[in-house]
């Protein structure tokens, strides 16, 4: 819920507000007392930026992360980058993903990252509107292989591919997928790429559904020899703020 203020001969949304305790304070919520209980009227929009310029392994607390398939590939921290940990065995490959902990405050919000390596033939990409478990949300593949490509819904922790499409990445890209209202869309550099109408609500949205994150990817060949999809070299997940 937003509270208005007037401004300018009009109301505007409240993006920010302080008390008075010895010298300002950012007020993060609002409530308001309906005879029966205390009631949310405004939060304070939220954002988090996570760089991984720390060292190698996990990426920390705030982090959940979740392996498909061999247990031990999970999203890592290597080399100031996020990526699938290492398949440890031959002729097999693992995807994983990892989901910030602290979430937005509203349903619409946007997930963007700095694209370090592209997929090279496997997955990664992003997710958006996730629970803490990774049981729910949407994921985006940036990759062209066919098997994993395009827009996927992720409800009860099945994956169903939404939109079917190949979406390219290189270094140095900006990628950002965004949820407003049904709809969520995928950008590279600022440029749209595709986007889907969730239009039934197949997808969850409300508190518990506003997190954000990363998927990826890694193999061995039968003969021994590692290879591991996109990277990312920081994250940044926030409210969109009309």
């Amino acid at each position: 819920m937003a509270i208005n203020t007037w401004l300018d001969g009009a109301y505007r949304p409240l993006r920010r507000a302080s008390v008075w305790g010895g010298g300002y304070q950012p007020l993060k919520r609002a409530l308001v007392w309906d005879g029966g209980q205390y009631k949310v009227v405004w939060e304070a929009a939220a954002s988090y930026y996570d760089n991984f310029e720390r060292p190698d392994g996990s990426p920390g607390s705030n982090w959940f992360r979740r392996p498909y398939g061999n247990t031990a590939v999970v999203p890592v921290i290597s080399g100031g980058s996020l990526r699938a940990a290492p398949t440890p065995t031959n002729n097999q490959n693992n995807q994983c993903s990892g989901v910030y902990l602290p979430q937005c405050t509203t349903d619409d919000l946007a997930v963007r990252a700095t694209v370090t390596r592209d997929s090279n033939g496997l997955s990664g990409g992003l997710l958006v509107g996730c629970d803490q478990y990774i049981a729910m949300g949407l994921a985006v593949s940036f990759t062209s292989a066919t098997a994993h490509r395009g827009v996927w819904s992720i409800v009860n922790s099945n994956w169903v591919r939404r939109v079917d499409t190949a979406l390219s990445c290189t270094t140095g890209d900006v990628i950002e997928v965004t949820r407003v209202g049904t709809y969520y869309s995928v950008y590279k550099n600022g440029v749209a790429q595709t986007n889907w109408n969730d239009s039934t609500g197949i997808v969850p949205r409300g508190i518990g559904n506003r997190g954000g994150g990363y998927h990826g990817h890694s193999d061995v060949n039968l003969f021994g020899s590692a290879n591991y999809g996109m990277t990312i070299g920081d994250i940044t997940i926030y409210d969109i703020v009309s």
